[in-house]
């Protein structure tokens, strides 16, 4: 079996009999089972494996799908244009949350607001009536552009 470091991949030995000329990676080095089954796992794993002074490493798992192997630097890193997207996306899902957050407000608030609106509400009803709102109001100042620090406020109990 043979591994390259370029690829991240596995040539068996009838590669390249089955190969188009000269498409094998140049990096390409015969590997042992104990190597091929390390880097395999490794592999699966989000890790990358990489040489350093001509031995086999095997990177830190992927942080996160942000990051990118720096090859010349053997690590992880997160290019800025990566550091925007996850940023983005963080601010995405704060948004989404806050959206599903106040629809339950909505669907909790809405059968009281009828007993309210039709003076039928219990003392107890007027109570849960004022928690949800403000718990709304709440919600709808929740800076999304924090997340993901974000201190979300509190529903209110049932």
């Amino acid at each position: 079996m043979r591994f390259s470091v370029s690829t991240q991949s596995f040539y068996d030995d009838n590669y390249e009999e089955n190969a188009i000329v000269d498409d094998l990676p140049s990096d390409v080095q015969e590997i042992d089972n104990e190597q091929y089954a390390r880097f395999f796992n490794a592999i699966n794993s989000d890790r990358v494996v990489y040489l350093v002074a001509d031995k086999y490493n095997i990177s830190q798992p992927r942080p996160d799908k942000y990051h990118s192997w720096d090859a010349a630097g053997n690590t992880w890193v997160m290019t800025d244009a990566a550091v925007t997207r996850k940023s983005a996306d963080l601010i995405a899902d704060a948004e989404l949350r806050r959206s599903t957050l106040l629809s339950e407000a909505g669907t909790a608030i809405s059968p009281l607001q009828d007993a309210v609106e039709l003076d039928m509400a219990t003392d107890e009803e007027k109570s849960r009536y004022d928690a949800w709102r403000k718990y709304r109001v709440l919600l709808m100042r929740v800076d999304t552009s924090l997340a993901p620090d974000i201190n979300w406020p509190e529903p209110p109990k049932d």
